[in-house]
């Protein structure tokens, strides 16, 4: 794994070029390693994103709200699993679902699916490790799930 940010492109071409931004890295864990872009726009806005990339997806958390707030369980499953937002104002849109090798074995929400939770039905997949790729409005967030019968 790297010691720094270089798996991470930060591209400013589309703004005004008025702004600045600073990335810092995060010290790896296991499989996890973390690059924080602070963002300071020339409007005076001011945002942090928190990318992550763990067994080689990348999720962007806005600020960690999405993180924070987000709870799968149970996790190992062999039937249910919930996937719940305790910020209400986060409503899920759409859901893909990713095998050990990362590719796309299912889409389990398309469109406005308009909640903070979500429950799926795991019991029609062989056991395994997946990845749970969380869409909202505000971001996207990975979580690995263990389906085990």
């Amino acid at each position: 794994m790297s010691e720094n940010c270089d798996w991470l492109t930060v591209d400013d071409s589309n703004g005004s070029n008025n702004g600045s931004f600073t990335v810092n890295y995060s010290e790896n864990i296991g499989s996890q390693r973390s690059c924080t872009i602070d963002i300071s726009g020339d409007n005076g806005n001011n945002t942090t994103h928190t990318l992550t990339q763990e067994d080689g997806f990348v999720s962007i958390q806005a600020d960690n709200k999405l993180s924070n707030s987000l709870n799968v369980y149970p996790n190992p499953t062999s039937d249910l699993i919930n996937i719940v937002f305790d910020d209400k104002s986060l409503n899920i849109t759409k859901v893909n679902l990713y095998n050990s090798q990362g590719q796309l074995f299912a889409v389990l929400g398309e469109g406005e699916l308009g909640s903070h939770n979500l429950q799926l039905d795991m019991s029609i997949y062989p056991n395994g490790i997946y990845f749970l790729n969380i869409q909202t409005a505000q971001g996207s967030i990975v979580r690995k799930i263990l389906v085990m019968k």
